[in-house]
């Protein structure tokens, strides 16, 4: 394994324990994608949707542009 992947594994590894510390929850987290581009509902409710999987414990991911790239919005407790 090359010294690049050791410390990208390392560095997954801290911050998964990490997170894991903050939220007493260990494990990864199930992932959720939204896509944007070309959905018919409004920001509001894809923002609404996010809150309600991230209350539930999933990591939810906004997906948008055409480059594939992917974009969490920081959903802030109500």
């Amino acid at each position: 394994m090359s010294d690049i992947k050791i410390k990208k594994l390392i560095a997954d590894t801290f911050l998964e324990v990490a997170d894991a510390l903050e939220t007493g929850e260990f494990g990864k987290k199930p992932v959720i994608g939204v896509a944007v581009e070309g959905s018919e509902h409004g920001m509001k409710t894809i923002h609404e949707a996010i809150s309600l999987a991230e209350k539930k414990g999933y990591k939810a991911i906004v997906i948008e542009g055409e480059e594939r790239t992917a974009i969490k919005f920081i959903v802030e407790p109500r």
